[in-house]
């Protein structure tokens, strides 16, 4: 799957704003800004895997806070991606 990281942005803003019912920007912080805890994180996070239809693995990911803005997860999501070609 090819997606460049500007629409992919786009697409994770809309999701996350619908998701929210909030307004949403990529660099809000998830946590702080809109007032997501680690089980709602965790629901996002597999809406965004089954809008994309990828599954994402954290495991390999050292530093939890560059993932709490929709940028960071784009960034992480596109990399994924990237790294499974």
């Amino acid at each position: 799957m090819e997606i460049d990281e500007t629409s992919l942005q786009q697409r994770l803003i809309s999701l996350v704003s619908i998701w929210t019912k909030l307004p949403v920007e990529d660099d809000l912080d998830l946590f702080f800004d809109l007032g997501l805890d680690s089980l709602h994180y965790a629901e996002l996070i597999s809406k965004i895997e089954n809008d994309l239809g990828v599954e994402l693995d954290f495991s390999s990911l050292n530093n939890w806070e560059s993932v709490r803005t929709i940028s960071g997860i784009a960034e992480f999501v596109s990399s994924s991606l990237r790294n499974r070609k």
